[in-house]
């Protein structure tokens, strides 16, 4: 818990776990529900790595870094996140974080796929692909596939209107 300029504001740092807004988690800082490391903290303070934020007691934890994956799926390998079924689409992947497919191909299919951590974008885009005919997206790869000995590359997606 420090005031220095290292660091990100309790407010933020709160809203950034999807617990709430920053105005609300500036509320709960006045009601002295939230501490740090214990302490109640003061309006500004900032959240250092390594600190144990708590609201009402319960532990806040920051996200993790979201993952898109971008998978040509071979004819084979089943969809589902269940280890115990051979040549499921995880181990294929072999990604040391949890991640799981958007959607699904059958196993007879073959095509693009993507593979993901965060749950709130494969709603947002189940969502978008249910209400809208036609989706155009845009796909930055992070190395080229043809330099690369991965099965999958990491992407970055925007929607195109």
């Amino acid at each position: 818990m420090s005031n220095s300029a290292d660091g990100k504001r309790l407010n933020k740092y709160i809203s950034e776990t999807g617990f709430c807004s920053r105005r609300e988690a500036d509320r709960l800082i006045e009601q002295q529900r939230v501490t740090i490391n214990g302490k109640v903290p003061e309006m500004g303070t900032k959240v250092m790595p390594g600190d144990n934020v708590e609201i009402d007691g319960k532990p806040v934890r920051s996200k993790e870094k979201p993952i898109y994956i971008a998978l040509n799926k071979p004819t084979g390998i089943t969809c589902t996140t269940e280890r115990d079924v051979p040549g499921n689409i995880v181990d294929f992947v072999g990604h040391h974080k949890r991640i799981f497919p958007i959607g699904r191909l059958d196993k007879p299919s073959d095509g693009l796929i993507f593979l993901t951590n965060d749950a709130i974008s494969s709603i947002r885009y189940c969502a978008l692909v249910i209400t809208t005919r036609k989706s155009t997206w845009f796909v930055s790869i992070s190395q080229s596939p043809r330099t690369s000995s991965r099965k999958w590359a990491l992407v970055s997606l925007s929607w195109i209107r």
